[in-house]
C-alpha cells in the first residue's frame, strides 16, 4: 500500500496506482475491505490497475486527508 502512493521513494505521497494481475489476492482483499478500488477496464498485457480509496490512504498515513489532497494523488 505504501508503494502504491509512492512512500517507498519519497516522504510524502505523490501518486496513487498499482498495476498487478486481476486475480491478485492481496489487492482484491483490500477492495473487499473498502481500502482499494479496482479498475473496471480490461487487463492490458495481463495487468490491471488498483488504487487506494481515500480510506486506504488514510489508513496508510494514519491520519485523515481532505478531498483535495486525495484527488491530487
Amino acid at each position: 500500500m505504501k508503494h502504491c502512493i509512492g512512500l517507498d521513494y519519497k516522504k510524502k505521497p505523490y501518486r496513487n496506482y498499482f498495476c498487478t494481475c486481476p486475480g491478485d489476492k492481496d489487492w482484491n482483499e483490500l477492495v473487499d475491505k473498502g481500502l482499494a478500488i479496482k479498475s473496471k477496464k480490461e487487463p492490458n498485457n495481463g495487468c490491471i490497475y488498483f488504487w487506494l480509496s481515500r480510506q486506504g490512504v488514510e489508513y496508510v498515513l494514519e491520519k485523515s486527508v481532505g478531498e483535495k489532497v486525495y484527488n491530487e494523488l
